[in-house]
This record gives C-alpha cells, structure tokens and sequence, in this order.
C-alpha cells in the first residue's frame, strides 16, 4: 500500500511534508516522501506549480482560422466536445517545465494504491487537479479508478494539515467544484474570443481605430459589465442636476436641540406655507428610552479586507490580494478567497485558545467577556467551504514583517479579537413634538464603549434633556434647504464591494480583473483614486450599446455556482451562453 498526495505548489507540499512527516525529505524535482502515523501510510507528495494545463488557441482548434486576419465568417466557433489541453506556459522553457512537473506526477500517481488531493481548497484547485487526474487517466466517465479522498483545509500550519487529513472528505463532495471551474474556462473562452473578434471587426468596419492583430478590442464575460458599471455611474454624474428640496425642523429654544419633521417638500411655496402657520409652542407627544447593545461589526472576508486597506492606506485590491497570500503562505492567515463572513464552533475554540497572545500582538488590552460563540460571528451553517479572514494559530512580532504586510495582519486580527470584545453599550432617547406637525429628535449617550474604544470611528454623544410628557417647550421653526445627492465616482475598493453585492465575478477573480482594465487593457484609468473609462473604453461601450450587460452576467455566475452544487448541469450552462454569443455576433456583424 502507498499513497500519494497531490499538492498545487512547493511551499504547499512541503508544510504538508512538516505536517505529516515532521521534516521535509525531498526525492525528486516535486516529490516529498516520508511516513505518515496520521494516515498509517507510506506517502509520496508531488506537486504541480498552479495550473499544469490550459486551452489552446483557437487556431490550434480550428484549421480554417488564421490569428493575423479574423474574420466574421468565421464567428461564431465553439470547443470542441472534451477538448485537448496545452501545457501552460508563455514560452517552450515553461511549457517544458509544466511537461516535467507532470510526467513526474503521473508517475508517482500510477504507482500509488491510494490518492488525495490536497491542492487549493476552492474551485481553481479543483480545476487544477483533476486535469491533471484526466491527463494520467485515473477518472473514468467522471468516476476514480483508485481510491480517491480530497483534503480540505483552510491555512497552511501544520495543525491544520493534520486535522484536514485525519478528516479527509470523500472525492465527490468537492468534484463539482471542478465542473463549474471548467464551465467558467469554456465560458470565458468563448465568450471572450468570438465578441473580441466580433466587436474588433465592426469596430473596424465603421472606422474606428482597432489593430489588426490578436488584440483588437478586448471583450470579457465579467471585464465588460465591469466596464458598463463605470460607464453608467459617469453618465449619472454628467447628467446629474442640481434638485433642491426642503424640510421643517424646530430648535428647542433653552436646550438647544434641533428636532425634525420626517416630510420633504418639492415646493418651496407649500413648505413655506406650511412652516408659516406652525406654533410657536410643542407640545411633547412621546419621551422613550431604551437601553440597546451592539455588537462589533462582523469579521471580513477578502472584500472587506481590500475596501478598508484601500480607504486607510491607499491599497489597490491586487496589492490587498497579494499581501494576504503572502500571509497566508508564511502561516499566519487563513485561507484567502473564501465569502463568507462567519467562522465555525471549532474555529472559535483556537481563536480562544490564542486570544491573548492575538491581544499582545496588536498591542490591545481589553476584558474578553464574550466567550461563547454569538451567532453574528459562529455559524456552522453559513461556512459552506472556507470561513472568514482569521489570524492563524501562529503569532508573530509585527515588526519582523514589511509594513503592508503587518498593516494587512493587524486589521484581520483586531476584527477577529473585536468578537469577544464587551459589546457598546448605549442609551437611546426618541422625543416626539407637535406644533403642527410631528418633530422627532434622538440622542444616543454611551454607557459603556466595549469594542469602540478600539474602533476607528467615533461616535458623538448626544444627550438629551429631561423632557415630560404633555409639557410644552418654546421653539423656533425653520426651513431647511436640502439637494439630491450627485453620484461619486468608484474607486478600487468601492468597486469591489459593489462587484460582490451584483456577483460579478469571485473573491479570486475580481482584483486581477480591474488590474487588467487598468494596465493592460488600458481601459481604465486613476486620477486622484477615482476610476474613469478610457477614450478606447468609451468606444467599445457605444458600439455595443449595453448588450453585453450586468444581469445576465449575474445570472450566468449564479448558474455557476449551482453547478458547484450539483445543482445544474454543464452542458446547460453552455448552451444558453453560446446561444447568446451568436446573437452577439449577429448583433455586432450587422
């Protein structure tokens, strides 16, 4: 009996080498070999570097195409059933290295009784594996032909490798996970090469500026909406006018207190009116206060990490998503492309564990009265695959780390240690007027901070006077003149937050996305953090006139995810995305 363990890349394999073996013993140019108590086996770790294998060019497909003349007669063309894949690699020195990688996987695996994998534990990690496992042959009509178990962890410590392979999942609770990932690949190959080509040449046709070779005038099934987003909120701010509007509000003449009536006026001859014929005395309708609670804000998922970074220190999300990595990697996060904002019962317990070596790290100190798992934060059932943004079971001193990375690492850490902070505890006073009309007026006054005294917001106490019920107060009423709100430009972390709210796109895809629009694709631009289309941006998104939009592209990354769940099929998915690419390219031949 033998087993090998499939790892996605070096530093993956050998922490698994630390965890299993206790040392790392390197046989080959990507295998680890050693004994494991844990899975009472001799094991093998082989290791690929990311993806092994990836499509080809459509000329490589399809003889009849030729990369330096498109042509719109040759739109649409769609992979063919199972297509062949190409060692990854932009020259024949890496592509060659991809061959070695896996010729030396292949071997290991063949000679193995047992498999587990143990790449990435997300939908791309998946993908990675099981191309390899199609490669060698070991899957057969979507089914192992050896034992096949996956391990499933969330960071790199030692601890957590020997929890996840002494709790190894069964193949096929993840193997979807490679289908979607797969359905995502075609999709973004179809989608992407023919309305790129399609796009390019009716641009071409109608005079427009766009290079005759493969480049042309990229088009993405998520990059695109990304680009309409951008392109609407500008139309808003150009088209935005100035639309006035008033309210009525009354000062408490002795205690100075502004109070509010709730209606807005378009007119200002009916709020004048109004307002004229107001007394001059109220009447106190109502005094209720109510002691209230409110717990710390929830922990963070990678967008909330890249939102905050990029308010506070002017991060761009691809620079938040490569800090976090790089922590992740040294053991000190946990795993970083997760959704979710909740962590489980087991989570909580180390965290505990460690709460005051995570104190004395960040240099907080603060009674921890919250021990317990509390719903806002603990929830098994919404932790499908990976939980929250949490500090490791591992502590280091900030100051051996580069400045980013510690900025990255104390901003996870004082959320998570925030949770069994004391909660703010406060004073809530509403008081009702009528002198005509209805006034409302809050106070809040802090009982206890709890976890404000460490947040990096204030709150301004407003105390309100001891105000009886059927006594009458002298006020002074007035109008207040209010506008509409004029939209505001995105900007990187705002843009990511609202690419999550419409699902476009993954934790794992979204920064690299808006890097390539900036950088390579030259479709977006910076001035002063605000994100502006480009002249060649603006030209794309007047000839498609808002044909390749935000909701089907929802829709389509919903669909995605039921295939993740077993709940939808591949096949269907394509269909509707390639029934829709030939009515794009009908639409933008025309």
């Amino acid at each position: 009996m033998s087993t090998v363990i499939l790892a996605e890349k070096p530093d993956q394999a050998q922490n698994i080498a630390l965890g299993l073996f206790g040392k790392i013993t390197k046989v080959g140019i990507n295998v680890y070999s050693g004994f494991s108590d844990i899975l009472n086996d001799d094991v093998k770790i082989v290791h690929a570097q990311g993806h092994l294998f990836g499509l080809k060019s459509p000329e490589e497909y399809f003889s009849n195409l030729d990369s330096n003349h498109w042509r719109l007669s040759d739109l649409p063309f769609f992979l063919p059933d199972n297509p062949s894949f190409q060692y990854s690699g932009f020259t024949s020195k890496q592509k060659d290295w991809s061959k070695k990688l896996y010729e030396s996987i292949a071997k290991e695996v063949r000679a193995a009784s047992n498999i587990i994998i143990a790449t990435d534990p997300d939908r791309e990690g998946e993908h990675i594996a099981y191309l390899v496992l199609n490669r060698i042959g070991i899957m057969k009509n979507n089914k192992p032909t050896k034992p096949l178990k996956r391990a499933w962890f969330n960071d790199m410590t030692a601890r957590e490798f020997q929890r996840a392979f002494a709790n190894l999942r069964d193949w096929k609770e993840t193997y979807n996970f490679h289908i979607e990932a797969l359905a995502r690949q075609i999709a973004d190959w179809e989608f992407g090469y023919n309305l790129t080509r399609a796009v390019t040449l009716g641009l071409r046709n109608q005079e427009h500026y766009a290079p005759k070779n493969t480049g042309g005038f990229s088009i993405g099934r998520v990059q695109t909406p990304i680009l309409q987003l951008i392109g609407m909120r500008e139309k808003q701010i150009q088209e935005y006018k100035p639309i006035k509007h008033w309210s009525i509000s009354a000062i408490d003449k002795s205690a100075n207190i502004q109070f509010n009536n709730s209606v807005q006026y378009d007119s200002f001859d009916e709020a004048t009116k109004v307002c004229s014929g107001l007394d001059e005395t109220a009447k106190v309708v109502s005094v209720e206060t109510i002691k209230k609670t409110k717990a710390a804000p929830k922990l963070l998922s990678m967008v909330e990490v890249e939102q905050l970074a990029g308010e506070r220190w002017g991060y761009a999300p691809i620079e938040v998503d490569d800090l976090i990595e790089k922590l992740y990697l040294k053991k000190l996060m946990s795993y970083p492309r997760g959704s979710s904002r909740y962590i489980t019962d087991e989570v909580f317990a180390y965290l505990l564990e460690h709460l005051d070596d995570y104190k004395k790290m960040v240099g907080l100190e603060f009674d921890a009265v919250n021990t317990t798992p509390r719903k806002e934060y603990v929830d098994n059932s919404k932790v499908s695959a990976h939980y929250a943004l949490v500090p490791s079971v591992n502590v280091i001193d900030l100051s051996k780390l580069p400045d980013d990375e510690a900025n990255i690492l104390r901003l996870v850490t004082e959320a998570t240690l925030m949770m069994f902070a004391p909660d703010w505890e406060y004073e809530e006073t509403t008081v009702i007027l009528d002198n005509g009309v209805e006034l409302k007026a809050t106070g809040k006054v802090t009982i206890a901070q709890g976890w404000r005294e460490f947040d990096k917001t204030s709150v301004v106490d407003v105390e309100m006077p001891n105000y009886s019920v059927s006594s009458y107060i002298n006020v002074s009423t007035k109008l207040v003149e209010g506008v509409n709100t004029k939209p505001k430009r995105l900007t990187q972390a705002t843009l990511v937050k609202g690419l999550k709210k419409l699902k476009l796109g993954t934790e794992a895809t979204r920064s690299e996305i808006i890097n390539q629009l900036l950088n390579k694709k030259q479709y977006l631009k910076l001035q002063k953090k605000e994100l502006f289309l480009t002249d060649k941006a603006t030209i794309v998104l007047e000839f498609i006139h808002g044909s390749i939009d935000v909701p089907t592209t929802t829709m389509w990354e919903e669909q995605l995810c039921l295939i993740g769940e077993g709940k939808a099929s591949l096949d269907s998915f394509i269909k509707i995305v390639r029934d829709d690419i030939k009515e794009k390219v009908a639409e933008f031949a025309a």
